[in-house]
């Protein structure tokens, strides 16, 4: 079956909601935990908690623009060309 303009539509969408989804998910969780799992996973990587919020931090901002580069960008642009 080939996909038509209709299928990969959804396709980007969904996945973009799909994608932010997690991206608030993990946001949330490291706002409302922070304070008991930063301690932990110090302990298991080897970094400090302040080190490791800052890299939680960029690895956040990095998914980020990686859902608007491979999802939410197509998905506009697919649908600009629709209309």
């Amino acid at each position: 079956m080939a996909w038509t303009t209709a299928h990969w539509l959804a396709f980007f969408g969904w996945s973009t909601v799909v994608h932010f989804s997690v991206l608030l998910a993990s946001a949330l969780f490291w706002l409302m935990a922070r304070q008991r799992v930063a301690p932990l996973y110090a302990r298991w990587t080897g970094v400090s908690p302040d080190q490791l919020a800052a890299t939680y931090l960029r690895v956040l901002a990095q998914y980020k623009v990686l859902i608007w580069v491979f999802f939410a960008v197509p998905y506009g642009v697919l649908r600009f060309a629709m209309a």
